[in-house]
């Protein structure tokens, strides 16, 4: 019978697939991430009225601190069950990269997130690398 422990919890991680250990380790930066940029800028204005300000090299308000902090939930959500992280890298990985794309024409992405070019570089990061953990192949030890 297995446990529910803690422990078990970070050695199905450790032993997990490589969209397992992105989920996790991307979620929780993403959720920090937000956290923190809530704090910086709670600002939920839209449209022409969007108030920034940076977070280290990044434009922020509170649409892209939710859009971190939900994004950052949902993989570390996802990251126990290797089916489930495989499915939240690729979703939230195909969001960022949408995100990037439409950050080419604009200023502000559908008139809530602000993207400079360090945010659109990090939003690329995010989706290439979710979008490749997902898509990858499975991590499988060959020691019996």
């Amino acid at each position: 019978m297995k446990g529910h422990g803690l422990r078990d919890a970070g050695s199905n991680i450790a032993h997990g697939s490589i969209a397992q250990m992105f989920a996790l380790v991307a979620g929780v930066i993403l959720t920090v991430a937000g956290v923190v940029a809530l704090i910086v800028n709670a600002d939920f204005h839209t449209g022409g009225e969007i108030v920034t300000d940076k977070l280290l090299f990044m434009d922020v308000n509170g649409w892209s601190g939710l859009l971190m902090l939900l994004t950052g939930v949902v993989l570390v959500a996802a990251s126990r069950v290797a089916g489930m992280a495989r499915r939240a890298c690729v979703g939230v990985g195909v969001l960022y990269l949408v995100l990037t794309i439409w950050s080419l024409f604009t200023a502000s992405v559908i008139g809530l997130f602000p993207v400079n070019d360090m945010t659109a570089i990090v939003y690329a990061a995010i989706g290439v690398l979710g979008v490749t953990a997902g898509l990858g192949p499975d991590r499988h030890d060959d020691a019996a």
